[in-house]
């Protein structure tokens, strides 16, 4: 006989703001307090060098690194849902929810809150050690 699980919808949104925010604050905290700046006197014009803008734009950064991964992840659990069965039925409300969206949406909160961690090891790094 199947298991029947009722997805709280309510806890589910919850739970992904507040990573997202967790990780927003770890960005947004150090713009108003401010970095420790430590001066690098260069007086050698050999290592000089000019400034070049980024090639990549941080949207863009921003969205391949977000839809891509959903991408991967959706395409490759629809392929592994076709070798696999489950004895879980996944409700929200009304509705049934197929394993495998279940799975996706699991993988990627996963990379999304490795990501979040990510974001927030680096801008400690940053900011503790000077830019």
């Amino acid at each position: 006989m199947a298991k029947i699980v009722q997805l709280n919808l309510i806890s589910f949104t919850i739970q992904a703001l507040s990573m997202y925010i967790l990780g927003a604050l770890s960005m947004v905290v150090p713009d108003l307090i401010g970095a420790h700046i430590r001066p690098f006197p260069c007086d050698d014009p050999s290592i000089w060098a000019p400034f070049i803008k980024p090639l990549i734009s941080t949207t863009t950064l921003i969205i391949v690194t977000l839809l891509l991964p959903i991408l991967a992840i959706l395409a490759s659990e629809f392929y592994n849902n076709r070798f696999r069965s489950s004895d879980i039925i996944y409700k929200c409300r009304k509705f049934q929810i197929p394993f495998f969206l279940v799975q996706t949406i699991t993988y990627y909160g996963y990379l999304q809150l490795g990501y979040a961690m990510q974001v927030i090891v680096s801008q400690v790094t940053k900011y503790s050690v000077g830019r």
